[in-house]
């Protein structure tokens, strides 16, 4: 299913965070390594996907992440690319308010 969350923090704690996400995909034989950070004020969150790297490199990728302000969080959320089980290894660095 879409938007799956992947990561929850409470809004109000942080001013900003960055993700770097390994997602493998071992069934269809794709890897995807992505790099997004956000900046978080109030109740509204941007964010920007900076890099994505597809293996192999024609690949489909494994998903479509997404950083959202959802009821006083801030969620990493992924839509899926397939519906094979996917590993997913994150690295979060989150800045204080």
């Amino acid at each position: 299913s879409s938007d799956q969350v992947l990561h929850r923090t409470v809004a109000n704690t942080i001013c900003s965070i960055d993700y770097t996400i390994i997602a493998t995909d071992s069934t269809g034989q794709n890897r995807q390594t992505s790099k997004l950070f956000a900046g978080v004020y109030d109740n509204e969150v941007g964010y920007y996907e900076y890099g994505s790297i597809d293996v192999p490199f024609l690949g489909p990728g494994v998903g479509d992440f997404k950083v959202t302000y959802n009821n006083g969080n801030v969620e990493l959320t992924v839509s899926p690319f397939t519906s094979n089980l996917v590993d997913y290894k994150i690295m979060v660095t989150s800045y204080k308010e």
